[in-house]
């Protein structure tokens, strides 16, 4: 978990938001496995989204008569169900616009974010709801709700089971030579010495 936040962070520094974006979006599906492990992948994704988000970065705000500014029917929202429809167009298709539940959900950098409907030719039977997002402000929230759902249940679950870790062959193919005795240098020329010395490593990797 911590290795793929670093990660965003690095891609977010780097100005590389496209993967800073998709990367993002898989967290709540870690953190929602792990809440709520009897749901299916969009049931666990929407909770999470409902109860660690959304109330926090877009809160249902309410007038002084107690309805809703922000209630779905009318203003569109980062919820649960927008997350998750977000997170499928945007991983699956590519794009921010397949099955989304808006008419317009863009993506932006170095503005705010901002939420609203329009009247078409001013007929008010046909309202339209548009998102436009900015995605450094969207990662970096959800970042944050992440890292509290972490350090709020880092000894309840095994967050390392969500971790994938990548192994640097060079790096210790270099450690192994740096250990040998006779302090050989060890020279790949050949496809198969290249398998030897990974296969050497993943069983001393192994044990």
């Amino acid at each position: 978990m911590l290795e793929k936040i670093a990660d965003i962070e690095k891609a977010l520094e780097a100005n590389a938001y496209r993967s800073a974006l998709a990367l993002t979006l898989t967290l709540p599906d870690i953190c929602g496995k792990l809440e709520y492990p009897n749901e299916n992948n969009g049931g666990r994704y929407r909770k999470w989204i409902d109860k660690y988000y959304t109330p926090y970065h877009h809160p249902d705000y309410r007038n002084d008569s107690g309805n809703a500014k922000l209630h779905p029917d009318y203003m569109p929202r980062l919820d649960g169900e927008m997350c998750y429809k977000l997170r499928c167009a945007y991983l699956h298709s590519g794009n921010t616009k397949d099955h989304m539940p808006i008419d317009e959900l863009s993506l932006r950098v170095n503005g705010a974010s901002s939420y609203g409907v329009s009247w078409p030719n001013d007929d008010m039977s046909k309202m339209e709801k548009q998102i436009h997002l900015d995605v450094k402000s969207f990662c970096r929230d959800l970042l944050e709700s992440v890292m509290y759902y972490y350090e709020e249940n880092k000894e309840k679950y095994n967050f390392a089971d969500a971790s994938a870790p990548i192994l640097d062959i060079q790096d210790w193919a270099e450690r192994m030579a740096k250990n040998r005795k006779d302090k050989d240098l060890i020279v790949v020329k050949t496809k198969e010495q290249y398998h030897d010395l990974t296969l050497q490593f993943l069983i001393s990797y192994s044990i």
